[in-house]
C-alpha cells in the first residue's frame, strides 16, 4: 500500500540514484513477448526447411543403422557429417532469441545497466519476506491469467472455426500437401497469439513503469532537503559570498592608489576613477562605497595623495550607474571631463610653481 504522504513526483536525482542501485523499471512479460514473437519468425522462417533437413537425417541415420558398424570412428564420422549441419541452425537461432531478449531488456530499461543486482543480498535468503511478498506477486498473475485465457480460448475457436473445412479434407490428402496445410494454419495461428502477447506485454510495460514511478514518490520534505543538497546549505552559501565580498573589497581597495580622482559626497558616497589619455578609452570605475567603505576609500587616496573631489550628484550617479570595473556612461561624460580638466589644471599648476 502507497504511503499517502508521498504526493510528489521523483525528482532526476532520485531516479539517477535508483538506476545507480539497480532499480530499473522492467516488465518480464513484455521480454517474453518479444521474445516469443522472435521464436515465431524464425519457425514460419526456417521451420520448414529445418524439419525437411531433420527428416534427410533421419533417413540417413537409420539407413546408417543397418550398414555401418558402430564403433568411435563411425560415430565421429556421424556426428561431423550429419548432426553438426542439423544442430547448428538450432544454436544459432537459440543465439538470436538470446540476444533479442538481450535487446529487448536493455530497450525496457532504457540501456540501464546495474551490478548492484549481483552483489550478494542476506535480505534476499529471508524465507518469511518471500512468503509476505508471494500473494503481491502472484495475485495480479492470476487476474492476468484469467484475462488472457479466455482471449487466447477465441483465437483458437476463430482459426479452428475458419479452417474447419480444410481440417476435414487433412484424411484425404498426401503426408506433404496436408503438412503443408497443417503448417500454415499453425503458422497464422502463432502470428496472431503472438500478436496477442505483445499487446499484452506492452500493457504490462506501461503498468510496470507507471508503478514505478509510485514506488519512488517522495515526499515534499524529501524535496526540500534534496532542494537544499542541490543548492547548498545557506549558511556556507552566505559565508562563500561574505569571502567573495571581502577578497572585492580587498582587490578594489588596492586599485584605489592607482586612481585618477576620487570623487565624493563627503561622507557617504566615494567613487574612484582611473583614466589615461593614451588608452583613448572613457575613464573607468576602480573602486566605489558607501558609508563606511566611502571613508576608507576617501582616507586611502588622501594617504597616497589622490586628488579627492567633492561633486555630490555626481559621486551618486557614478555609485548608482556604474559597477566596479566599468567604464562610466555616456550622460556622464561632461560631468567627469570637467573634474578631470580640474584636476589636470591643478596639476599643472603645481608642477609650474
Amino acid at each position: 500500500m502507497a504511503d499517502s504522504s508521498r504526493t510528489e513526483k521523483p525528482t532526476q536525482r532520485r531516479l539517477d540514484k535508483a538506476r545507480r542501485e539497480g532499480n530499473l523499471p522492467t516488465s518480464r512479460e513484455f521480454i517474453s513477448s518479444v521474445h516469443f514473437l522472435g521464436f515465431v519468425a524464425l519457425a514460419v522462417a526456417f521451420g520448414g526447411a529445418w524439419l525437411s533437413r531433420t527428416a534427410r537425417l533421419m533417413r540417413t541415420l537409420l539407413e546408417s543403422a543397418f550398414t555401418t558398424s558402430l564403433n568411435v570412428e563411425a560415430v565421429t564420422v556421424l556426428a561431423r557429417e550429419f548432426l553438426a549441419p542439423a544442430l547448428t541452425p538450432l544454436l544459432l537461432c537459440g543465439a538470436a532469441l538470446m540476444g533479442l531478449a538481450i535487446a529487448a531488456q536493455l530497450a525496457t530499461t532504457r540501456m540501464g545497466v546495474s551490478l548492484a543486482k549481483l552483489a550478494p543480498d542476506v535480505k534476499r535468503l529471508n524465507v518469511l519476506n518471500r512468503i509476505k511478498s508471494l500473494p503481491a506477486q502472484n495475485v495480479p498473475l492470476l487476474f492476468q491469467a484469467l484475462l488472457l485465457l479466455p482471449v487466447v480460448g477465441a483465437v483458437v475457436y476463430f482459426e479452428v472455426s475458419e479452417n474447419l473445412n480444410s481440417f476435414l479434407e487433412l484424411p484425404w490428402m498426401g503426408p506433404q500437401p496436408a503438412a503443408a496445410r497443417a503448417g500454415g494454419v499453425i503458422a497464422t495461428l502463432l502470428w496472431r497469439s503472438a500478436g496477442i502477447f505483445l499487446l499484452v506485454g506492452f500493457a504490462d510495460l506501461m503498468w510496470q513503469r507507471r508503478r514505478y514511478l509510485v514506488q519512488l514518490r517522495m515526499t515534499k520534505h524529501e524535496v526540500r532537503e534534496e532542494v537544499k543538497d542541490q543548492e547548498g546549505n545557506p549558511h556556507m552559501k552566505a559565508r562563500v559570498r561574505r569571502i567573495q565580498r571581502d577578497m572585492a573589497r580587498r582587490k578594489m581597495m588596492q586599485a584605489v592608489p592607482t586612481a585618477t580622482a576620487v570623487i565624493v559626497n563627503p561622507t557617504h558616497f566615494a567613487v574612484a576613477i582611473h583614466y589615461t589619455m593614451e588608452s583613448g578609452s572613457a575613464p573607468r570605475v576602480v573602486a566605489k562605497g558607501k558609508n563606511h567603505l566611502a571613508r576608507r576609500i576617501r582616507q586611502r587616496a588622501i594617504e597616497n595623495q589622490v586628488p579627492v573631489v567633492e561633486n555630490p550628484p555626481l559621486a551618486r550617479a557614478l555609485y548608482s550607474s556604474v559597477d566596479v570595473g566599468q567604464e562610466i556612461p555616456s550622460h556622464l561624460y561632461r560631468a567627469v571631463a570637467e573634474i578631470l580638466a580640474y584636476i589636470y589644471r591643478l596639476m599643472n599648476s603645481q608642477f609650474r610653481s
